[in-house]
């Protein structure tokens, strides 16, 4: 007597990029630690955009000669944007829906990189000159080079950056879809 063949089942293995859609989606809605982590956030750029800002209005020698309307444009609506979505995380509490914005964010900081990159408009001897006196030390420590090495990462940084979230963003979308969809499945066969 011949034993049923039971078809081979291919190996269950969840491909990294799935098991970050799921693991994101569970955390979709911001909420508790999360919602903290984001208003803290947004307390924090909105201090770097003030900081950017109120160099500009000090004149405090912080910017050259060549920060002119490119630069000004590039520097401040990127770091608009980044405190606007930082807001609207707060506000909406869910990731998924405001990551296409995000993806935009990237693209505009990674432009924005390069725009200051290649005119390098900035006197880094005078970074801490528009705080107090007591927290002026704390980026004292920054010259050219240094500030010349951070917009040069955050050019390919934002552009991994937006790949990485956009495939989350479809990965997740996906997941959720899923899951909305499991409810009327389950109704649907409860009543047939």
């Amino acid at each position: 007597m011949e034993e049923p063949v039971v078809p081979e089942q291919p190996p269950t293995r969840i491909r990294l990029v799935d098991r970050i859609g799921k693991d994101s989606a569970k955390k979709d809605r911001i909420e508790g630690q999360d919602l903290i982590g984001e208003i803290v956030a947004l307390v924090l750029m909105s201090f770097a955009l003030w900081f950017f800002v109120a160099h500009k209005l000090k004149d405090s020698g912080f910017y050259t000669d060549d920060f002119g309307t490119l630069e000004m444009a590039a520097l401040y609506s990127a770091g608009g944007f980044v405190v606007l979505l930082a807001f609207l995380r707060v506000l909406i509490r869910r990731r998924n829906m405001l990551r296409p914005l995000e993806i935009a964010s990237f693209g505009l900081l990674s432009t924005a990189h390069a725009i200051l990159l290649a005119t390098f408009p900035f006197d880094f001897e005078h970074v801490g000159d528009v705080l107090p006196r007591a927290l002026s030390w704390s980026v004292d420590w920054m010259s050219d080079a240094v500030g010349a090495v951070i917009l040069a990462l955050g050019i390919p940084g934002g552009i991994i950056g937006a790949v990485i979230t956009a495939v989350i963003y479809i990965r997740v979308k996906k997941e959720l879809s899923a899951q909305a969809r499991i409810p009327t499945e389950v109704t649907s066969i409860n009543e047939d």
